[in-house]
């Protein structure tokens, strides 16, 4: 692992971004009705260290650019893409919210995961990503959402204290209402909780049997205990009835004039 990428993971920066035992697996799965070829790209945003977009390229031969909200995850995941031989394959670039700014039609899929409930202007920031669509295009979320507005239990509260920030959790009914003000074609809006239970779960237990035996220095079990931590007050929070993981998959529609320019054979203008 790279210098730079370990001191990341040892101190577990940015955690919202980081997902987690099991990801890659869930990831491919997620991605799975995208139909991705060595012909295709996909933006995905909140990669973390990029371990799931690696994954993509090697199991769908995609070009996978990922973005990411810490600087230094960014950075240490881009040093992971290199040392894997992937810097052109499955880059990965840090991006701010507020500024982001993408270049129209840029990708054939594109894909949120327990990255958007952190950000603050998520309208600004899903209409840049629908921009880079390609018509046709798949755009997904996989997040966390609140299950009802409002102030929530404690259990929610303690999560959020967890986090460190102010809470930027949505209703699914929120994300729905966004993703149609976008014209996109709304396929699935749906409960994804207990998926994400079993996975987690499954995760960590092939997390705990790969280090079974080994030996944690000081700053990996302080980072892992950490890690625990958060996943535990999302799970109490989940139980408590206020927080949800929700899946919403819809697809960009053709522009009326491309549509004639197909029926016509000419490129539309």
């Amino acid at each position: 692992m790279a210098t730079a990428a370990i001191g990341v993971a040892r101190r577990g920066d940015d955690r919202r971004s980081r997902a987690g035992p099991g990801s890659a697996d869930q990831v491919l799965d997620m991605v799975k009705p995208m139909g991705l070829t060595e012909k295709k790209s996909l933006l995905y945003v909140g990669c973390g260290l990029g371990g799931a977009t690696q994954a993509i390229v090697r199991n769908y031969a995609a070009r996978v650019v990922g973005l990411d909200a810490s600087p230094l995850l960014a950075k240490a995941g881009m040093e992971l893409s290199e040392k894997a031989g992937l810097a052109k394959k499955a880059p990965i670039q840090h991006f701010d919210p507020d500024k982001l700014e993408l270049q129209p039609h840029k990708f054939d899929a594109a894909c949120f995961r327990h990255s958007l409930s952190g950000v603050e202007n998520k309208k600004r920031v899903m209409a840049e990503v629908e921009k880079a669509l390609r018509p046709e295009g798949h755009f997904m979320i996989s997040d966390f959402a609140l299950t009802r507005p409002g102030p929530g239990s404690p259990a929610l509260l303690a999560l959020l204290a967890s986090e460190g920030t102010p809470s930027r959790f949505t209703t699914l009914d929120d994300m729905k209402a966004s993703v149609e003000a976008l014209k996109l074609d709304l396929r699935i809006a749906e409960d994804t909780t207990e998926e994400f239970r079993r996975l987690v779960t499954e995760g960590w237990t092939k997390f705990a049997d790969t280090i079974k035996g080994k030996s944690l220095d000081a700053e990996e079990a302080v980072s892992l205990a950490s890690e625990l931590k958060l996943r535990q007050n999302r799970l109490a929070a989940i139980d408590a009835g206020d927080l949800c993981v929700v899946r919403v998959y819809a697809l960009k529609q053709i522009a009326s004039a491309e549509v004639m320019g197909r029926l016509l054979n000419k490129p539309a203008r």
